[in-house]
C-alpha cells in the first residue's frame, strides 16, 4: 500500500494476526478483529534498515563495517572496533545467497 501524505487508510486486523483467541482483556475481547485508522501526517527521509537492502548493498556496507572496525582496532580503540565488526557481521547475516565469497569475508571480521 502507498499512502500520500494527508491520506487516510483503514487497516482490519483479524485476530489470528493480532491478540488471538485471548485478546488482551479487559480493553480487547477474544478473537477481536482490530479496526486502525491511519492518517499520515509526515514523511521524513531515514536510513534504510538492513532487512531492506539487497544482498549486494548488505555486502557494501558489511566491507565499510570491516574497514571502519580495523581503523579503530588500529587506533586501540577495540571496544568500539568489536561493536563494528558486529554489525558488519548482523548485516552479512541477512545476505539470502550464501557463497564461499561471504563465508571467506565473515571468518576475516570474527
Amino acid at each position: 500500500m502507498n499512502m500520500r501524505l494527508g491520506e487516510k487508510a483503514e487497516l482490519e486486523i483479524r485476530h489470528e494476526y493480532a491478540y488471538k483467541d485471548m485478546g488482551l482483556p479487559p480493553m480487547i475481547p477474544g478473537k477481536a478483529t482490530l479496526i486502525f485508522l491511519i492518517e499520515l501526517i509526515l514523511v521524513t527521509d531515514r536510513r534504510a534498515t538492513r532487512w531492506m537492502l539487497s544482498d549486494p548493498e548488505l555486502i557494501k556496507v558489511g566491507l565499510r563495517f570491516k574497514d571502519d572496525g580495523n581503523s579503530l582496532f588500529k587506533n586501540g580503540n577495540f571496544a568500539k572496533a568489536e561493536g563494528i565488526y558486529r554489525d558488519a557481521l548482523c548485516h552479512l547475516d541477512q545476505v539470502k545467497h550464501k557463497t564461499d565469497e561471504l563465508s571467506n569475508l565473515k571468518v576475516t571480521i570474527m
